[in-house]
């Protein structure tokens, strides 16, 4: 274009475009997809070719949300044996007191 003014127009929204490009991403439907991805519950997904801080951010909020959740389970499972060893310890002291109360009996009825 040979008028000035298009002219800087065209470089302001150039300009515009590579901040967004920085600071956002070059693929706003990439991004989506992963958002779509996490609030299906499903974070294995990542953005592809992520140089923009908002695409940076959502890969590493990802993975952190996984490491998250591979703990919590971890914590979950290591619930859950604590748990059934308690209930054998519980089963087995019933059991001995049942055996002590049932030998006084016999003792007192002797």
């Amino acid at each position: 274009p040979r008028n000035p003014q298009l002219i800087e127009l065209k470089n302001v929204l150039n300009r515009l475009l590579d901040a967004l490009q920085a600071r956002v991403g070059s693929d706003m439907n990439e991004i989506q997809r992963v958002f779509n991805s996490y609030k299906s519950l499903d974070f294995t997904t990542e953005v592809k070719d992520a140089n923009g801080a908002v695409e940076v951010t959502t890969n590493a909020l990802g993975q952190e949300i996984i490491k998250m959740l591979k703990q919590s389970s971890d914590f979950a499972n290591a619930l859950a044996n604590e748990s059934g060893k308690l209930q054998t310890a519980v089963q087995s002291l019933t059991t001995s007191s049942n055996s002590q109360a049932q030998s006084l009996e016999e003792t007192a009825a002797a």
